[in-house]
């Protein structure tokens, strides 16, 4: 009989040039706004934690600090257009922090949004992938959406039509959906 190898099925497949485990990239080291991608380039972004007060905090490394915290759910995940409660990282899962690209949230006086490259340029398939859209797609969208309904507010009008816009002091709810936007 001839001798057989054993495979052993509890060692882990070889990383990829540059990727970690997800248990072995902290919360605290990352930075916000970064962005980490599996070896498919499925990108995953935070953009806060929520702590068992309910505060927002935008530093991830409040989640960082205990094992429990990292698993908590709490971690506020970007994907698709909305935001979702999310444990860190999968532990079992290969993921590379992307050092040439980050998120751009709207600012005070800049209401874009998007994927952005270290050299300014918006990743447009990121961008997508995270947002749901891209900024001139959101905004054509609604443009096109008050053309469907056929509406043209007066130039004296009193309100505003649906834009693009966020607020740090309060709560918001969307213009089109009347979905909560929390501050």
């Amino acid at each position: 009989m001839k001798n057989r190898k054993s495979t052993t099925f509890s060692e882990e497949p070889t990383l990829l040039e540059g990727f970690s485990w997800g248990r072995d990239i902290n919360p605290e080291a990352m930075e916000y706004g970064q962005i980490a991608v599996t070896p498919d380039g499925r990108p995953t972004a935070y953009i806060g934690y929520v702590d068992p007060d309910e505060h927002v905090q935008l530093s991830l490394s409040v989640g960082g600090r205990t094992v429990e915290a990292r698993r908590s759910h709490q971690f506020l995940e970007l994907r698709a257009g909305g935001l979702k409660l999310t444990s860190f990282l999968w532990d079992n899962q290969p993921f590379k922090v992307l050092e040439d690209r980050r998120l751009h949230l709207p600012r005070s006086a800049d209401n874009t949004f998007g994927v952005i490259t270290r050299q300014g340029k918006l990743d447009d398939a990121m961008t997508r992938t995270l947002f749901g859209a891209t900024f001139d797609e959101l905004e054509e969208f609604i443009g096109q959406f008050y053309s469907a309904i056929r509406y043209t507010p007066p130039p004296d009008c009193s309100w505003k039509p649906a834009r693009i816009t966020f607020s740090k002091s309060r709560d918001n709810h969307c213009d089109l959906t009347k979905v909560l936007i929390p501050k």
